[in-house]
């Protein structure tokens, strides 16, 4: 997957062979905002965040550099949906661990080979 601005400053997400256009990439007024994506009219986005059905225990796991270790582990998938009004659409799917100690934290835990961007679905 590559994202890129074109010669129209249009976002263009692509993968494999589809595109699909975002918006226009904008300069956003005050200090220190960057830039920002200005959705066509008509354009639909949504993002999700679920949690996997199933939680697992992690009785072996050790620690070293604290001695705390999570007592459980499960998945969070976080989930962006765009929708054009001509029926494009991109699916973009990530997944991350989440450790429970007392409670759960926060959601961004990596594991290589196993989270972060796990699908990109464009369809034109």
């Amino acid at each position: 997957m590559t994202m890129k601005v074109d010669p129209a400053r249009e976002f263009v997400v692509q993968s494999g062979e589809d595109a699909i256009v975002l918006g226009w990439v904008e300069d956003s007024p005050g200090e220190g905002r960057g830039t920002a994506v200005k959705p066509e009219p008509g354009d639909q986005a949504r993002f999700r965040i679920e949690r996997s059905m199933l939680s697992w225990p992690t009785p072996l796991e050790i620690n070293f550099m604290s001695g705390h270790s999570p007592s459980w582990k499960r998945h969070l998938y976080y989930r962006l949906i765009w929708e054009k009004p001509d029926g494009g659409r991109l699916e973009m799917v990530w997944r991350y661990e989440q450790y429970y100690y007392d409670h759960w934290a926060s959601g961004f835990m990596t594991r290589e080979g196993t989270t972060g961007l796990i699908r990109v679905d464009i369809r034109p």
